[in-house]
């Protein structure tokens, strides 16, 4: 008879497989230690041998769809997957249907003589390019008649919600935030410098990631990107299912550096945002500038993000999907994804960040916290003279508020313009 027993312990789980017949008739394992780091995958997440413990379940959430032939097994596993009874051997999806297919520990439950039929099949429905991650044990032939179980034990740590910290794109991008933070606090901010780092951030925010350059370059891709993050977690609820806990994380990681320094995440880490900024410096003739007005343009945004919500709860679609312009960095090409970003870029030539202030729902939520921010753009009353070269110069709608002293005020990226036009040097980036 053999049993599976999944024990929580501070956070790790301990799995054991073992027989209940007496102790000489078992084949016994050293104890093995994994640590199942977070892994990119775009779309749906096939785990072959999905149910019990659910380990990739427990770690991809809602992302995952668990097969397995013991409807008893899916019945043990976490709530959060997709759970579908199914044999390895004879899988009932298209061919080339999932980007990530996984196999955690599976293969040894599996007669060596229908792992070919697995592999075949397993591959069958991966598409080009896509990723087979295995993780398993292997068990010596028996040389002992009088040994006919195995014990394997096993302890498995998987992310915590800080962990995701450590990712490359969080560290790197808290690295890029530190660096505006001190040159804007410093006003030492130049036109051409700032038009440079614009270029630098979106390269290793967006091309560097596609790059073949190991774990580091994993840790710094686009998935879940700063758009899925609020989007994504409404999807998952709708379906009844968990949100993976990466989504909580990065998501808090924004929000603090929002915390920090006004919109330090969109003006200093978003690739999206740098190359509106880029495309908003083609040097046109100023009668062609746009500044809509904030109550318009939050208007749309906040309109947008409501129907987005109702229509998510009542049919399930994610109206966002159809205008993500992140989905482009994936460099797959897509339709959508082409055409909106042509048109955000065409947009940019006129109107300062257009995506953000009308479209963006991080754009919208980090609105809201950068009213709360330690250090943001104030101005010094004493030095002020009125001139509104501030106003004239800075292509963002927020100076006026800012001079005003408005507690509410329109989205500041922290371009610094403002910072360096100011005759006076009135404008400060500061507590």
């Amino acid at each position: 008879m053999k049993k599976n027993i999944v024990l929580p312990v501070f956070g790790v789980l301990l799995i054991v497989v073992f027989s209940l017949n007496a102790q000489d008739r078992t084949l016994r394992f050293e104890m093995q230690h994994v640590t199942i780091d977070d892994f990119e995958a775009d779309g749906y997440i096939l785990a072959i041998g999905g149910g019990g413990e659910g380990t990739i379940g427990r770690l991809k959430g809602s992302q995952v769809i668990a097969v397995d032939i013991s409807k008893r097994e899916l019945e043990e596993a976490p709530d959060g997957p997709i759970k579908i009874i199914m044999d390895a051997r004879d899988l009932k999806f298209l061919d080339k249907t999932f980007n990530t297919v996984t196999s955690f520990f599976t293969l040894m439950y599996i007669d060596g003589n229908d792992h070919e039929k697995v592999f075949r099949e397993m591959f069958r429905v991966l598409k080009p390019g896509g990723k087979l991650l295995l993780w398993g044990a292997i068990i010596p032939k028996q040389t002992d008649s009088n040994q006919n179980r195995v014990l394997v034990p096993l302890t498995i740590k998987l992310p915590q919600f800080f962990e995701f910290w450590l990712l490359s794109r969080v560290w790197v991008g808290a690295i890029f935030c530190l660096i505006g933070l001190a040159l804007l606090y410093k006003t030492n901010l130049k036109h051409n410098l700032r038009f440079l780092f614009l270029f630098i951030i979106f390269f290793v925010f967006a091309i560097f990631p596609s790059l073949p350059l190991g774990k580091f370059n994993y840790g710094m891709g686009i998935h879940p990107s700063p758009m899925c993050i609020i989007t994504k977690p409404f999807l998952f609820l709708n379906a009844g299912r968990t949100v993976p806990i990466i989504f909580l994380s990065l998501l808090a990681s924004i929000l603090v550096l929002t915390i920090i320094g006004n919109k330090l995440f969109c003006g200093w880490v978003c690739p999206i945002g740098a190359l509106q900024e880029i495309f908003n410096r083609a040097p046109l003739s100023n009668k062609l500038k746009i500044k809509l007005p904030f109550k318009l343009t939050n208007l749309i945004r906040i309109s947008i993000f409501v129907i987005f919500v109702v229509i998510i709860f009542f049919t399930g679609i994610g109206i966002y999907d159809y205008f993500n312009p992140f989905e482009f960095l994936h460099w797959q090409f897509e339709l959508f994804a082409s055409l909106f970003l042509s048109m955000t870029l065409i947009a940019s030539l006129f109107i300062f960040r257009p995506f953000c202030y009308l479209v963006c729902p991080l754009g919208m939520v980090t609105w809201i916290f950068e009213h709360f921010s330690f250090i943001k753009i104030k101005v010094i009353k004493d030095k002020c003279t009125s001139c509104n070269i501030c106003i004239e110069k800075s292509p963002c709608p927020s100076i006026p508020s800012i001079l005003n002293g408005k507690k509410i005020r329109p989205d500041c990226y922290p371009c610094g313009r403002c910072l360096e036009v100011c005759p006076e040097d009135a404008l400060k980036f500061k507590f």
